[in-house]
């Protein structure tokens, strides 16, 4: 699932399920490991699916088309 590096940077300093925050690496280690990480998955995934500012049914509903042969 392909989002954008300023999505992904909002989603990590979000509270977690645990009530914690992910304060301690800075915008650019995570943006670095994030674009080194990213290269590698493109190359392995079978399905990539664009999820850049879509909420969580509208992603749902892109993969089940893909799963059932309609996109």
């Amino acid at each position: 699932m392909k989002r954008s590096i300023q999505e992904i940077l909002s989603n990590i300093r979000k509270v977690n399920a645990d009530g914690l925050r992910h304060n301690q690496a800075s915008d650019e280690v995570i943006r670095n490991n994030y674009l080194k990480h990213d290269k590698v998955y493109q190359k392995l995934c079978d399905i990539e699916v664009n999820c850049e500012n879509q909420e969580t049914p509208e992603i749902a509903r892109k993969i089940m088309s893909i799963l059932e042969g309609e996109a």
